[in-house]
């Protein structure tokens, strides 16, 4: 069974999906979200999260498999402000507030696992990066009950690698995967491995933890706030982020015209 988002309160009318960039993305805040993963906890019933930017709204325009996935999900929540910007065009009422990323929201996830007992599973990174980012959290929140696996596995969902997996996740029994392999590996295993998974909620984070265990420099967060934590990246990995910020937003140019063109002028 699936948790129905809508059922939140307060976020009935925003739990709607909406078209952006030829992708769907739901609105919802950071209090939703937690919320969310909460009731899902808290019935038992599987609840799929991804997060949605232009680099995911480019991959699902280029991949069957990745297209698949998301419209396979529960949630996917708006990770970049174009999408507000653009829902904001097409006259909508999205906020900035309904731009979530994992560097904001997951000090209060950990504070609700911490609280409520929750077991929390982190799939990905390096075995360094789990490490360092599993010592930080358990600094912070003592007596998280925090287990994980590096990213470096062969995700074939019938390898003996991926069944390892899989078993170690379930032997754990964890309340909350949280899976950062980045785009759109992570997405891929999530949809061939969700019915294998006895999780209630599975969250999608890229390379979250390894910006927790500081491998990666961590964007000043009003610059995600303004919409410019891209440039931030861009300078700070320019050899293996020029292409997505670069140039992939240039191939959704024209979807981004075409819905711009429906909306003002239908004719």
């Amino acid at each position: 069974m699936h948790l129905n988002i809508s059922e939140l309160e307060g976020v009935h009318e925003e739990a709607d999906r909406h078209r952006l960039f030829g992708v769907d993305v739901t609105a919802v805040t950071i209090p939703d979200l937690l919320a969310a993963l909460e009731l899902s906890v808290e019935r038992g019933e599987q609840l799929t999260v991804f997060t949605q930017n232009l680099h995911g709204a480019y991959l699902q325009a280029r991949s069957p498999l990745m297209r698949a996935a998301y419209q396979a999900a529960d949630l996917a929540y708006i990770d970049g402000m174009p999408f507000i910007w653009h829902n904001r065009l097409l006259g909508g009422h999205f906020e900035r507030r309904h731009r979530t990323t994992y560097l904001d929201w997951h000090h209060q996830f950990y504070e609700l696992a911490e609280k409520f007992g929750w077991k929390v599973f982190y799939l990905g990174g390096t075995r360094e990066s789990f490490k360092l980012s599993r010592d930080i959290l358990l600094e912070d929140f003592p007596d998280l009950r925090f287990d994980g696996h590096d990213g470096y596995f062969d995700v074939n969902t019938l390898s003996g690698d991926n069944m390892e997996i899989v078993d170690k996740i379930n032997r754990f029994g964890p309340d909350v995967l949280i899976v950062g392999m980045g785009m759109p590996r992570q997405e891929i295993w999530v949809a061939d491995n969700r019915a294998l998974l006895d999780v209630p909620a599975i969250v999608t984070v890229g390379a979250g933890n390894d910006y927790i265990a500081g491998l990666i420099p961590t964007p000043p967060r009003w610059m995600g706030r303004l919409g410019l934590e891209w440039l931030y990246r861009l300078v700070t990995e320019p050899h293996r982020l020029w292409r997505r910020y670069l140039l992939e937003p240039i191939y959704l140019l024209p979807t981004w015209a075409g819905e711009v063109g429906r909306r003002w002028w239908p004719f």
